[in-house]
């Protein structure tokens, strides 16, 4: 692929509100692009993967960078937090660690201080490490459009989603007292590439066994990020290994992984069902 040094040319626009934002998109329709940190879209730009005449940026949007906590709602975040912010957050860490720890394992240093949770979500791909620990945690997404606002689960943001809307907000509910967390990804450089495959696990067990569980995917074909076989079979079952093991392996053998440019889709296969098992193991602490 074409790789260029300079951009391409393009109008730059930087709203200050959110229904400034609409109203651009609104008029300029498909002609414009959004940004928040950059780290992906301006690399793509120079790429010249989906230019448009108009750049749009949200980080003049001040309303929509903040991390906030409330005992009844849970957590909310605004999609321009960048990802370290989120990483650093005391409460985030204390109530939601899962978060924090995929946010901080999230590229480089450089990248996490630019790069936005809105960004990392908006982009669409499925090897995206903040979307499968946000469905693990059963969170949801505030999206506003010329048609108005409306909340989706973040388990079908993906194609709810459309061109001219925004996403305005992440919500993650309050967790369960005993709800226990993993979180696993493999990249090629771990702390550079997107995951190429990776695993979000949130389990509540009562008296032994599994009451509840979510086991979310990273690196699969969209829109299905959700292990609902595992979570079915371990459901109500003795937190046993033998369990988890085979929990594990039926993601792998649903054939929701492609080939890429590094790996087969075997292996690809492989790698899901070693990330699922861990992150499993780590959420009940084997």
């Amino acid at each position: 692929m074409q790789y260029y040094r300079r951009l391409p040319k393009f109008e730059y626009l930087a709203p200050k509100t959110v229904e400034d934002a609409l109203a651009i998109l609104g008029s300029k329709k498909s002609d414009v692009r959004i940004t928040s940190g950059g780290t992906i879209v301006i690399h793509r730009m120079k790429e010249r993967i989906g230019n448009r005449p108009f750049l749009m940026s949200l980080k003049e949007i001040k309303d929509l960078n903040y991390i906030k906590f409330n005992n009844k709602k849970g957590l909310s975040i605004g999609p321009t937090s960048s990802l370290q912010s989120i990483a650093d957050s005391p409460i985030v860490n204390e109530k939601f660690s899962v978060l924090a720890d995929a946010c901080r394992k999230l590229g480089t240093p450089q990248l996490r201080n630019m790069g936005t949770i809105g960004g990392n979500l908006s982009c669409r791909f499925a090897t995206a490490e903040t979307i499968p620990v946000l469905i693990a945690l059963g969170a949801a997404a505030s999206i506003a459009g010329s048609e108005g606002a409306r909340t989706v689960s973040m388990e079908d943001f993906y194609k709810e989603l459309k061109d001219g809307e925004l996403l305005t907000e992440i919500s993650v509910p309050l967790p369960n007292a005993n709800a226990k967390w993993g979180y696993r990804k493999f990249a090629v450089r771990e702390h550079y590439d997107f995951a190429t495959v990776s695993a979000a696990a949130v389990v509540n067990i009562d008296k032994g066994k599994f009451a509840d569980v979510r086991l979310a995917l990273g690196g699969v074909t969209l829109p299905t990020m959700r292990a609902k076989e595992s979570e079915k079979l371990l459901s109500g079952k003795s937190v046993k290994d033998d369990m988890i093991v085979t929990a594990a392996q039926l993601p792998s053998e649903s054939g929701n992984v492609g080939s890429d440019v590094y790996f087969a889709a075997d292996y690809k296969k492989e790698l899901l069902r070693v990330v699922a098992k861990r992150a499993l193991k780590d959420a009940i602490g084997a």
